[in-house]
């Protein structure tokens, strides 16, 4: 099961090079513990040109608009017509 998320992982971040160079990363409880790893995978990927937006899970749930918001603000600024609705 891990070799197939690290493709997934792999395949997600070379689509983000062809985009607009950003990844975002979802992290739950276990981040917490794991300081020192995010730290160098967001070294890792900054190296590599891209831009590492993380949010926690809870913000995601309980907080959709604004993580949404953030994420568009990251990618060059908010669309129009966004509302938040769906």
């Amino acid at each position: 099961m891990g070799d197939v998320r690290t493709i997934r992982r792999v395949a997600a971040v070379q689509r983000a090079r062809e985009l607009r160079r950003r990844v975002v990363e979802a992290d739950g409880g276990q981040h917490a513990d794991n300081v020192a790893y995010d730290r160098r995978r967001t070294a890792y990927l900054a190296r590599s040109g891209l831009r590492v937006l993380r949010f926690w899970n809870t913000d995601i749930l309980t907080n959709r608009d604004g993580v949404c918001l953030a994420i568009l603000e990251a990618c060059g600024g908010e669309r129009e017509g966004y509302g938040g609705e769906g």
